[in-house]
């Protein structure tokens, strides 16, 4: 029989670490594409920019390839948003009929950001597998509300596309407002230490508790 873990081999251990594994693979995906896009964001013009990449634009710029996936696997939670916690707004869309294939083909040959679009499909796509396989997840892991999660899972495949394709532009980083949170976040991939992870996911995790409360 192995030696019980000491103090110091707990301490050693992240409780997010990361690993790419079979349930948290997509939910790495995305946020790394995710990453991406902000990074793409930090590098065009200052006067482009919205409010969340000025204040945030001297952690992005700086971000390598490396750091990027390293960030993007720290933490067990989607870090963008599609009014994942805005009922009404998916209450609107429920009453949106499904597109035609003609409808679809159209929305994507339509200009507009193809990382940005990418990131909201997939986004999407992994809200609609995690609410129909796992519904206390889509509720912590990536932010829906219940009332969206129940109209997330009635979603066809054309649907995903044609509001992927609609909305794209109104993706945003899940907790936008909380600069301390992601100041922490950009500069944590600098290192690997155990302890400013477990700390960071708390903070997340806190946050997502949160929007749990605010749902009942």
């Amino acid at each position: 029989m192995s030696a019980a873990p000491t103090g110091t081999d707990l301490n050693k251990r992240s409780a997010i670490a990361p690993l790419r594994h079979e349930r948290l693979g997509p939910l790495i995906d995305v946020n790394a594409l995710g990453l991406h896009w902000l990074v793409e964001c930090a590098n065009q013009p200052m006067n482009n920019s919205d409010a969340f990449i000025k204040a945030h634009r001297q952690c992005l710029i700086v971000l390598t390839e490396a750091r990027l996936l390293s960030l993007a696997s720290r933490i067990p939670l989607l870090l963008f948003d599609l009014h994942f916690q805005d009922d009404a707004w998916w209450t609107r869309q429920a009453q949106w009929q499904a597109p035609s294939l003609n409808e679809v083909l159209s929305a994507h040959s339509e200009p507009g950001n193809p990382v940005l679009l990418g990131l909201a499909r997939s986004a999407l796509v992994l809200a609609w597998h995690t609410a129909r396989t796992d519904r206390d997840a889509a509720r912590v892991m990536l932010g829906l509300s219940p009332a969206v999660a129940n109209v997330v899972t009635q979603l066809h495949l054309q649907n995903i596309d044609a509001l992927a394709a609609r909305h794209h532009s109104e993706m945003t980083p899940r907790w936008p407002c909380d600069k301390a949170l992601w100041k922490f976040l950009l500069n944590a991939g600098k290192g690997k230490d155990g302890l400013a992870d477990n700390v960071l996911a708390l903070q997340c995790l806190s946050l997502a508790a949160g929007e749990l409360l605010r749902a009942v």
